[in-house]
């Protein structure tokens, strides 16, 4: 039977404009995320099914692909040695920006509450900030139709602005509140990974994954008919992958990269988060790699209404890379 699903790369619309560590570590809690930036340390259609790929594979040593991360200039010039930003301050809408060793000294630029409740976040080799809204209490400042979007926190200025809406499957259903819920970034192919929910209801899974080249701005290509929440890259022995969380399976999946980033290979099962003591319904909500050939996994419940983003424990579970058949062994989950 021919596959569903293909890859192509496209040129989308024009990207809105955006004017003028190792020893990086983030994590979920609820349904926002935290970024901590250590300045001492810091230093297109695509499916499931056979796709191919003009680029070759070029094989890397094993390991994660986030180390061009930087705190923001606009951070540095106001003093900040270490900061943190979060997005998962129920009381407080949009971004903050705090020092990890004071907690009161408290920045919001004007802008960061423009967008509402926000939930993924994520940083690349300049310094920008890139966010997206999550639906938080209420639909009110998290209108459905605004939920594929896109924003840049300028690394000089500290302004936010809309960078790219990327486009949705079908429009918007009493069913889903949400549109993106995971952002990665690639410093070595200079690629955001964006996953969308977007269009999908509780009957269909029309959700997709997105690679957007961050030279100009554009869509470089998108993967067909997945409901992702968590996304990261990772260095494997036999090339990139990009992992991804189900929102519909409690289990951790990966589709191969080619060297430019995009999407060659039908996804496969990595493993399930069936841990000991686990409700084995979990969600992979974040997913990140540190440089001991680890992934960690923030694991939450998920069923596309508001209730997925109250505040529930902190579920981390720990897998560690086998070079010798592309796997991964579990280690640890910690349900505190």
């Amino acid at each position: 039977m021919p596959s569903k699903r293909r890859r192509t790369t496209q040129n989308a619309p024009p990207a809105t404009p955006a004017k003028p560590q190792r020893g990086w570590l983030w994590w979920a809690l609820g349904a926002g995320t935290i970024l901590i930036i250590g300045l001492v340390i810091v230093a297109a259609q695509a499916q499931r099914g056979a796709l191919s790929s003009a680029t070759p594979v070029v094989l890397r040593q094993p390991g994660p692909v986030t180390d061009c991360r930087k705190i923001p200039r606009f951070a540095t010039a106001a003093g900040y040695g270490a900061v943190n930003f979060a997005t998962d301050d129920r009381a407080i809408m949009g971004l903050k920006m705090f020092d990890p060793a004071n907690a009161e000294r408290i920045y919001r630029h004007p802008s960061w509450a423009s967008a509402g409740f926000l939930g993924p976040l994520i940083a690349d080799g300049q310094g920008n900030l890139y966010v997206a809204p999550v639906p938080r209490i209420n639909l009110i400042d998290n209108p459905p139709a605004l939920q594929n979007r896109i924003y840049r926190v300028d690394t000089n200025t500290g302004e936010m602005k809309q960078y790219l809406e990327v486009p949705p499957a079908a429009p918007p259903s009493v069913e889903n509140p949400y549109g993106i819920l995971g952002m990665t970034i690639d410093c070595e192919t200079n690629s955001l990974y964006v996953s969308s929910v977007a269009g999908s209801d509780r009957q269909h899974e029309r959700g997709r994954l997105f690679r957007i080249d961050l030279n100009n701005g554009k869509i470089a290509a998108q993967y067909e008919g997945v409901d992702a929440i968590g996304v990261g890259v990772y260095n494997t022995a036999h090339g990139k992958r990009l992992y991804f969380g189900p929102a519909r399976a409690s289990e951790v999946r990966s589709i191969a990269l080619d060297d430019q980033g995009d999407f060659v290979s039908g996804e496969r099962v990595e493993f399930q988060l069936d841990a000991p003591n686990a409700s084995g319904n979990d969600r992979a909500r974040r997913i990140n790699f540190d440089g001991q050939g680890q992934m960690l996994v923030n694991g939450r419940q998920f069923d596309f209404n508001l209730i997925a983003n109250t505040v529930q424990p902190n579920l981390l579970y720990l897998f560690r890379y086998r070079t010798i058949d592309d796997g991964w062994d579990f280690v640890s989950f910690d349900p505190n």
